[in-house]
């Protein structure tokens, strides 16, 4: 693949887990 393809997909998924922890911050925050 392409060098900017996989500095796309790691940028997803960097992403992609920011978003999980900020989605379980908010859930223990309303717990």
């Amino acid at each position: 693949m392409k060098p900017n393809a996989n500095r796309m997909i790691l940028a997803t998924a960097a992403a992609l887990t920011a978003l999980a922890n900020l989605l379980e911050a908010v859930h223990n925050f309303m717990n």
